[in-house]
């Protein structure tokens, strides 16, 4: 059977690397009596696939990765063995498993079918961001952003990429830019903060950004336009960014990844 998994990654393990979160899982299901399938050849490894990789210093409530197993498990299953031997700043909230999976056969991985991301986005006590210059950004119409690949570097338009955002205040989270239907549901703001505590006093705001392998805008992009529209230099340290979800296409309709049947 083949199952993808749902992750949060919080506290002190902001700062573990994407590699080393591979590693933190690959010895998890070990310590579990999952039957986890391997490849086969010289350097067996365990067939886990995760998806877009998370910044260091970055939280998240949405974290994916695919993974096969020899025979088949219930998703409470998988979900229970795996939070029994994790530690406390990793817990797994979802399991969705495909019964009909045929091994050695094509696959449709989390990378591929990511389209968009949910983030939150607060700027510490003492920098010079107010919520006006998150007003600024939502009411731009173009917004030239220097955005550097692994390939090329080059001018881009921020405002292309982000579909939302929206303004927390003390009663609930205001609309402040909109393209399309909306993807925050009363679900993601439930589950995709959950693990997060906001700081007193501080500036904070949630947005809807492209994402994938095709097309990326990532929270940094984005918190740097706020710490220009400040007129200050951008420094990871003056925020805390923290990823609500990942949306991959079901059908040509926008879900979370969780709810995609693999």
């Amino acid at each position: 059977m083949r199952a993808r998994i749902r992750f949060s990654k919080f506290g002190s393990m902001k700062y573990l690397g994407h590699l080393d979160v591979m590693r933190y899982f690959q010895k998890a299901i070990r310590r579990t009596d999952l039957d986890v399938c391997y490849s086969e050849g010289y350097h067996p490894h365990q067939l886990m696939s995760f998806a877009q990789p998370l910044s260091l210093a970055l939280t998240s409530d949405g974290e994916y990765f695919d993974i096969e197993f020899q025979s088949e498990h219930s998703e409470a299953e998988i979900l229970a063995k795996l939070n029994a031997v994790m530690g406390e700043e990793f817990a797994v909230s979802y399991v969705t498993r495909r019964d009909d999976y045929v091994p050695n056969t094509k696959k449709t991985t989390s990378m591929s079918l990511i389209c968009a991301a949910a983030y939150y986005i607060e700027a510490k006590p003492g920098t010079n961001v107010t919520k006006e210059h998150v007003h600024a950004l939502a009411k731009a119409s173009t917004f030239p952003v220097l955005r550097k690949t692994k390939s090329s570097e080059g001018e881009f338009d921020l405002c292309k990429g982000i579909h939302e955002i929206w303004e927390l205040t003390d009663s609930e989270p205001v609309c402040l830019r909109l393209d399309g239907e909306s993807l925050f549901t009363k679900d993601l703001w439930r589950t995709g903060l959950a693990n997060f505590e906001r700081e007193i006093a501080s500036v904070g705001f949630a947005c809807l950004t492209d994402a994938g392998s095709e097309k990326n805008v990532s929270a940094e992009l984005v918190a740097g336009a706020i710490s220009r529209l400040a007129g200050a230099a951008y420094r990871i340290t003056d925020y805390r960014i923290h990823r609500m979800e990942l949306f991959g296409k079901d059908e040509e309709k926008v879900v979370p990844l969780w709810k995609i049947v693999l």
